[in-house]
């Protein structure tokens, strides 16, 4: 699984690399096991953009233990609020490319465990295994990567506090006009008495 506007030039890579490495890994596994490498390398990529971004964050907010105070002046709520949105949809997203590859890793060391390719590639199975071994190690490290999953919670929890985006309450608005009727109510209706008292108070 690949991503980004290069994926044209990310496909000619993992083709590079399948062609490069065919006469030194000439087994059944090698492409899915050279595409998995390529979802990892540009995962940690990725992760590593998040974890950037998220810091910078934690540094406005001032609520981290690398963050010792915030920034002087008030920070701006909203866009906290749309980048840790959007922090939180790709590191979703990474995470499914994450449990997605791990789980194609367990199903070819399954492969290699029953020696169903034995036949075919013979002493390779041990190489090949001990390479998808470390890809799913590297990928099980993937899934705790920075602990950004916790990190962008508290930092929307943060925000969430000390940031109320609702308008005011109804219950205020209907009561400041009702008041507000009332008063001219009255105002109209003191204003209508004096009109039709006052010629009977003059012609006396």
């Amino acid at each position: 699984m690949l991503f980004g506007p290069k994926l044209e030039e990310e496909i000619h890579d993992v083709f590079a690399a399948i062609q490069a490495q065919f006469p030194s890994y000439p087994h059944p596994l090698l492409v899915p096991t050279v595409l998995s490498e390529a979802t990892a390398r540009e995962v940690t990529e990725k992760l590593i953009q998040i974890n950037l971004q998220l810091r910078d964050i934690e540094v406005i907010t001032g609520f981290a233990n690398w963050a010792d105070r915030a920034a002087d002046k008030t920070p701006d709520f909203p866009k906290l609020t749309r980048g840790l949105g959007e922090l939180s949809f790709d590191s979703s997203l990474f995470d499914l490319a994450i449990r997605t590859t791990l789980f194609r890793t367990e199903f070819m060391l399954e492969e290699l465990k029953s020696g169903k390719e034995a036949d075919v590639v013979g002493s390779l199975d041990n190489m090949m295994r001990q390479r998808v071994t470390f890809l799913k190690g590297r990928l099980e490290h993937l899934l705790l990567h920075g602990a950004i999953k916790d990190r962008l919670q508290a930092q929307q929890t943060v925000v969430s506090t000390y940031w109320d985006p609702s308008p005011p309450s109804l219950l205020f608005f209907f009561f400041f006009l009702s008041f507000f009727f009332f008063f001219l109510f009255f105002f109209l209706s003191s204003n209508t008495d004096s009109l039709y008292y006052s010629p009977l108070i003059s012609s006396k």
